[in-house]
């Protein structure tokens, strides 16, 4: 390759880093945005369609993926060479590599057809090894949305930089399986010889038969906490079916993350969470008092079922999302002012949008709190705006081990658009 050629393409490269930059960041660009990088992957996309049972994309992006994947067929790795942010950012380091093998089998084949093998049996193990979900998990840094969680989930890039100092390029040669993807699908054109095609074959084999038994063997432990008691439950963002499919689907790119614009998303720890749902993104409310008119999950806002690239989370109306129940809150009466001190204070049923929250009167005619489970949304506002303190918050939402919609006609009352 000639040296203009080097030039160009490091000149493409880099412009196409900083577009995924953006893409991924958002800033003044419509919040859907922050999926496209991460909708690119036809890997991630046939993985979680297949672990779902369903089709979740639609044409517009839809069509993405499918020119990426004809890309392939067409040239190969062309993307992985010219176009992957990811791929990019390894590319740097490996300039001034080492160049000692540290990694000597090539296990890209394997991860691939389990990630496959796994979305069969509806748990596609390893996708989370998805390069552009992988870049996108980038993004709380930038945002200011991370937590210690999500850096963990994120370490997968930085270590793969040190690694490529070492050994030139260690991810996109030896490991990543939307690159093999790449390979297969332009094997589709061209079979190459017999000997290439007996490797595929066996890598094919290997793949399906570790994947499938492993995923069905692994959702077991995967999701052993997944059907916790309703204390433990996580509170899925707006959008997710149940506890499993949700953790199945998520490739933790954190688009939803960076698109919140309440803040509310966040990625806990793994203490206390099944190890499917590991690094996933979980509502966590604010107290209102430390985030003024933030922290809660506002009823206008579908922000975070419009970016998800993987159908993790469905696409919501607003009709929809007033009508989507993702947890139910619950008064903690000793904690209640109201309740434990006979004091004036129905600060929950103020704020409550959803007329969720009706009076129980003392004997000194003081109003206490009683919350109707048939009309909470699990929007949080209560919780965030709740003045006591003493014992700690005194209207608690816990999270749902599947996502209703509540059909009261409550939502008629709010004026949407769709």
């Amino acid at each position: 390759m000639s040296r203009k050629t080097v030039a160009i393409r490091w000149a493409v490269r880099l412009t196409l880093l900083a577009a995924a930059v953006v893409l991924a960041l958002g800033g003044p660009l419509p919040g859907a945005i922050a999926r496209a990088l991460p909708s690119l992957s036809p890997l991630a996309a046939a993985a979680s369609s297949l672990a779902q049972r369903r089709w979740y994309l639609g044409l517009a992006w839809a069509a993405p993926a499918v020119a990426v994947l004809a890309l392939a067929v067409w040239k190969g790795r062309l993307f992985c060479r010219w176009i992957c942010p990811l791929g990019t950012l390894y590319a740097i380091p490996s300039r001034l590599t080492l160049r000692k093998k540290l990694l000597a089998v090539r296990l890209a084949p394997l991860i691939f057809w389990i990630i496959v093998g796994g979305a069969l049996a509806g748990a596609p193990l390893l996708l989370w090894l998805d390069p552009l979900s992988a870049f996108n998990r980038l993004t709380p840094l930038a945002s200011g949305a991370w937590t210690a969680a999500s850096i963990i989930a994120g370490v997968i890039v930085p270590l793969m930089l040190i690694l490529g100092a070492i050994q030139p390029m260690i991810w996109c040669t030896h490991l990543c399986p939307l690159g093999y993807c790449f390979e297969l699908a332009r094997s589709l054109r061209n079979p190459g010889p017999k000997a290439t095609f007996s490797r595929t074959r066996r890598s094919i084999l290997a793949g399906l038969v570790l994947g499938i038994p492993a995923a069905t063997a692994a959702r077991k432990w995967l999701f052993a906490r997944a059907g916790a008691a309703e204390t433990e439950r996580p509170i899925l963002p707006p959008g997710a079916k149940d506890l499993e499919t949700f953790a199945s689907a998520c490739t933790r790119c954190y688009a939803c993350v960076n698109a919140c614009p309440m803040d509310i998303l966040r990625v806990p720890p793994p203490l206390g969470r099944a190890p499917g749902q590991w690094f996933q993104p979980e509502v966590a409310f604010l107290d209102s008092r430390e985030a003024p008119g933030r922290g809660y999950c506002l009823e206008t806002c579908t922000a975070c079922s419009h970016v998800c690239p993987t159908g993790a989370l469905t696409p919501l109306h607003l009709r929809e999302k007033r009508q989507r129940r993702i947890g139910t809150a619950e008064v903690i009466r000793p904690a209640c002012l109201a309740w434990a001190d006979n004091k004036y204070c129905m600060v929950c049923q103020e704020h409550c949008p959803y007329g969720a929250i009706r009076s129980d009167e003392s004997e000194d005619y003081i109003p206490r709190p009683v919350v109707d489970p048939e009309r909470c949304r699990g929007c949080g506002i209560c919780q965030s705006t709740c003045p006591a303190r003493r014992a700690g918050k005194a209207i608690l939402v816990r999270g749902l081990s599947e996502q209703t919609v509540s059909d009261d006609g409550y939502a008629d009352l709010f004026e949407y658009d769709n």
